[in-house]
């Protein structure tokens, strides 16, 4: 099933894999693959891109992404070291940026599918 939503297109600041989550470059109009503590814009798409190409972001909707830990349905996302999902579980008082929340129970390293939210969770 062919899925459209809020797409845009951005110039990638480095490399940004596949299914990865995006944050916001050092410059408008530039994006970069997440790291931990990054706000969070969306999800890149089965292309990626490299340093200066072009990429496009989706900022809504069901989306693939690569989990980087263990999650199970409905867990709030954010972002490992290398822009991959994990559980968002934020120490008492800690706000963190989330992606949005996972749709399925998934392992490490599987591609599967978030609802991609982005925002903040306090714990």
């Amino acid at each position: 099933m062919q899925q459209f939503g809020l797409i845009k297109n951005y110039t990638s600041q480095g490399v940004a894999d596949q299914y990865c989550l995006i944050a916001p470059g050092t410059k408008d109009g530039h994006v970069k693959q997440a790291t931990v503590g990054d706000k969070i814009l969306g999800v890149s798409g089965v292309r990626g891109a490299k340093d200066k190409a072009r990429l496009d972001v989706y900022h809504d909707g069901i989306r693939a992404v690569t989990f980087g830990g263990d999650v199970v349905f409905g867990d709030p996302l954010t972002s490992d070291a290398q822009g991959r999902a994990v559980k968002a579980d934020p120490a008492d008082g800690e706000t963190v940026p989330i992606a949005g929340h996972a749709m399925c129970s998934a392992k490490s390293g599987v591609v599967a599918d978030m609802h991609v939210l982005p925002g903040y969770i306090t714990g």
